[in-house]
């Protein structure tokens, strides 16, 4: 890479077009890893890049700031996008679009322009994308989003609803959670912040565990029969203010803001401990039904690769079109949740709901909304709310409604939901004869639904009069020749999802969280052959400094721990130690192998004193010994590893 350019803290600065401050780090290492994959170009093998065009390219960052310049390419990727064409009046190249002149990719664009090459255009969106999701943190961000969630909050406050629509949708979420019941309840801790200041992990969540009746009312559920159901209350019983000096704690939830493009920041709330704690047993409940239940046949919750799959065909055939809806989460009112989902579900979900949240400057707010993003019951309602209403959509498309009575008060009941969805939807993505009044699958994955073509314009209606807004950006239909949803793009049948930057913040030498997204974007890098910006990824994460780090070379794509390469070599691991002098690297007589030690990822986590007096620490160990279960969160070994905040990096003993 003809790097001539070297950047200083005060270019840095400049680049931002404001004080960077704890940004600093992370702007100076995204400016390299672009300038890397600007020499990755597929044409380069014909020949390479200029100096110029690096340096031309680094002084329109600095005039026009890089936020500026990141936004430009942004808008320039959509034009792009919106451009292509399957069919009609334009091309699958789309119109000219002569800003690209200003770009250092100009070259890669008039080449795509003229052959259509899907390497070419991955490699421009991969560029013109990379920095979009950049995690750069600003306070003016934050400002915009708190107007945008106050917006929010008075526009669902002056929303109302159609009784014939919501009695519609009664029947069809009735169907769709057929199978929901209370099972055995599994109650945990989840993985990310309360909102309780000052606590971080479990052992700290179990010592600042403050329990409401409330909650007691949802465990109460699942419990058996006499003397247990005793036992538990006895033994077990919170929420009676001993720890409030005799005053019940206030549910609510506090309000945070974090970065979410680079335009833009996130709205999130940090759910009450207590709360998040029965929140993931009744998402258990909801698991169980939404896998076994009539609606696995349009969600799961597992797995988004089916969302990427009807994409793709939807690509080159135009019979599936993909939507994507602007902060779905804040707009799902609470109102609507009562009026359409059955009372046995609706028991849990109000039961489970802080009704008030903390804002920035400490005012306490009664919510609108159902569910802040952060609530662990937030996204399965999603699902099955944009579920029910593309079903109802595809109702009204095929005048099926009026061959049925539907007056207000009665809606349909769940044996005709049935009935309609048999004979109405595909199970399977391919051809349909016209005669056959069947539709493409329906596929939903949080705000992200694949629906056939035909029912996009009254599904976009129907999401409208419900209060929700449609994403135009990156929503694709009809004849557009490029489709996209859970994160995949593809073009007119070919898969060309962009690379984009997603390390936060390096805020420490040894931070576990910035290496395993480096080691995941250097990987990504390699899969696409972006040998330059794998290279300069790769010095990243082997190198602190001037000294070798020990992370593991190695075939296997499935380890957060190793870099993936087809002839793995790790003779930087074979480190002489200064008390022995023998190599790390050495033979396991044992097993009859070599082992060296490398980097792996592990939660910190303190052990709970068994002489403590943790009454919820015993309470969920008695669950466990009732349901034969140890997924609570607070017994070793039930924690399904993530390296998110709070993990730490460890040296172990890998065989090679």
């Amino acid at each position: 890479m003809p790097l001539v350019v070297s950047l200083c803290d005060q270019d840095v600065i400049l680049l931002c077009g404001e004080p960077a401050g704890e940004n600093v780090p992370l702007v100076r290492h995204f400016v390299y890893s672009w300038l890397a994959l600007l020499s990755d170009s597929p044409l380069n093998n014909i020949s390479l890049k200029p100096a110029s065009v690096y340096n031309r390219f680094l002084r329109r960052i600095r005039s026009k700031t890089l936020m500026a310049t990141l936004k430009m390419y942004a808008d320039l990727a959509d034009e792009l996008m919106r451009e292509a064409e399957l069919y009609g009046t334009g091309s699958l190249t789309g119109t000219w679009i002569d800003e690209f002149r200003e770009t250092p990719v100009f070259r890669e664009y008039h080449k795509f322009y003229q052959t259509g090459d899907p390497m070419l255009l991955q490699f421009l969106l991969s560029f013109l994308l990379f920095g979009k999701k950049l995690k750069y943190k600003s306070q003016a961000w934050h400002e915009v989003a708190f107007c945008d969630w106050v917006e929010n909050e008075e526009n669902l406050r002056n929303l109302s609803f159609d009784r014939h629509d919501t009695d519609i949708l009664r029947g069809i979420v009735t169907y769709l959670m057929s199978t929901y019941y209370a099972s055995a309840f599994h109650p945990r801790f989840g993985g990310g912040a309360v909102a309780e200041r000052g606590v971080r992990g479990d052992l700290d969540k179990v010592k600042s565990f403050v329990d409401h009746p409330f909650l007691d009312i949802v465990r109460e559920r699942s419990l058996d029969k006499e003397p247990d159901r005793e036992f538990a209350r006895n033994q077990f019983s919170f929420g009676k203010g001993a720890r409030t000096g005799g005053k019940l704690p206030r549910l609510a939830s506090r309000l945070k803001f974090v970065p979410k493009s680079i335009t833009s920041a996130r709205s999130i709330c940090m759910e009450p401990n207590a709360v998040m704690f029965t929140q993931q047993a009744v998402l258990r409940w909801f698991r169980e039904a939404m896998d076994d239940g009539p609606i696995s046949q349009f969600v799961d919750l597992r797995d988004q690769s089916i969302n990427r799959v009807m994409a793709h065909y939807g690509s080159y055939t135009g019979d599936i079109d993909t939507l994507d809806l602007k902060s779905a989460s804040d707009l799902v009112s609470f109102q609507l949740v009562k009026r359409i989902f059955p009372k046995r579900i609706l028991h849990d979900l109000a039961l489970t709901r802080t009704t008030y949240v903390e804002l920035p400057g400490g005012k306490i707010h009664k919510m609108v909304k159902f569910a802040p993003m952060g609530s662990a019951l937030c996204f399965p309602v999603q699902c099955i709310i944009f579920t029910s209403i593309s079903v109802y959509a595809a109702m009204l498309h095929s005048g099926w409604l009026n061959t049925h009575s539907t007056t207000p008060g009665k809606g349909v009941s769940p044996n005709e939901v049935r009935w309609f969805i048999e004979h109405h939807f595909s199970k399977s993505v391919g051809y349909i004869h016209p005669n056959l009044k069947l539709y493409q699958p329906l596929c939903v994955y949080g705000d992200d639904i694949c629906v056939d073509s035909r029912l996009t314009d009254t599904l976009t209606t129907l999401l409208l009069r419900f209060g929700f807004k449609v994403n135009v950006n990156k929503t694709f239909a009809g004849s557009k020749a490029i489709r996209e949803s859970c994160g995949g793009y593809y073009f007119a049948g070919y898969d060309v999802t962009p690379i984009r930057y997603s390390l936060p913040g390096k805020t420490h030498p040894r931070d576990a969280v910035w290496y395993a997204s480096c080691i995941a974007l250097t990987n990504r890098a390699g899969d696409m052959s972006f040998l330059s910006l794998r290279k300069f990824l790769l010095n990243s994460v082997i190198m602190d400094g001037a000294r070798k780090m020990p992370f593991l070379f190695t075939e296997r794509n499935d380890l957060p721990y190793g870099l993936t390469t087809k002839v793995p070599r790790n003779d930087h691991l074979r480190l002489v130690t200064e008390v022995d002098k023998q190599p790390k690297g050495a033979h396991n007589r044992d097993y009859q192998h070599e082992e060296v030690q490398c980097f792996t990822f592990a939660y910190e986590q303190s052990q709970i004193s068994p002489g403590g007096d943790y009454d919820i620490y015993l309470y969920g160990r008695w669950w466990a010994t009732r349901t034969d279960e140890s997924k609570l969160g607070l017994l070793k070994g039930s924690r399904i590893h993530r390296v998110t905040a709070g993990s730490r990096l460890k040296l172990v003993w890998f065989p090679v």
